[in-house]
């Protein structure tokens, strides 16, 4: 359950980082 839980928002965390990385790419492109 510890394991489960320390993993998921780590998860989360690299999506959110890639959604922040694309917006960004698109918000340099233009």
């Amino acid at each position: 359950v510890v394991i489960a839980g320390a993993t998921a928002p780590q998860s989360k965390w690299d999506t959110d980082g890639v959604k922040l990385r694309s917006a960004a790419i698109s918000l340099t492109i233009l």
